[in-house]
């Protein structure tokens, strides 16, 4: 989990920040939906999604049994549904893991497109600068 949070947020930057005319097409909603969590240019799902998500199996190799690989990628998966889904549900498994992001962390991302650059955590984002907008705003949720 964490070194696909921190693959993601690399990539995601990178998409920002360098490649955005590839990345932009994400962006075109800019209040999330679900469609959007699907909505990528080929590259962008490359690198910014299916990169970080089989690093931890890739490294782990035969470690790694095919059943706990495909509870992976539909947990992640799912997390993206709900960070998309533009609705913060409290009891949600998605916000156990300590310094999990909310849904409307990642909403401020597509709203006003600036930081909040993670996936599931906030540790990147933190250790970078990158919420520090979200966090200026009142009332900004994170659990």
């Amino acid at each position: 989990m964490f070194l696909e949070a921190i693959g993601f947020y690399l990539f995601h930057r990178i998409g920002h920040e360098y490649l955005y005319r590839i990345h932009k097409l994400h962006h075109e909603f800019v209040v999330p939906t679900l469609l959007a969590t699907s909505y990528f240019h080929p590259v962008d799902l490359i690198m910014g999604a299916l990169i970080p998500l089989s690093i931890g199996p890739k490294l782990l190799g035969t470690n790694m049994h095919f059943l706990t690989n495909l509870i992976w990628g539909i947990w992640r998966l799912n997390e993206a549904y709900e960070g998309h889904s533009n609705y913060n549900i409290p009891w949600s498994p998605f916000r156990i893991p300590p310094f999990s992001a909310s849904s409307e962390y990642h909403s401020f991302h597509h709203t006003n497109n600036v930081g909040n650059y993670g996936s599931t955590l906030l540790i990147e984002d933190t250790l970078a600068g990158t919420n520090v907008e979200y966090f200026k705003q009142p009332n900004s949720i994170c659990y």
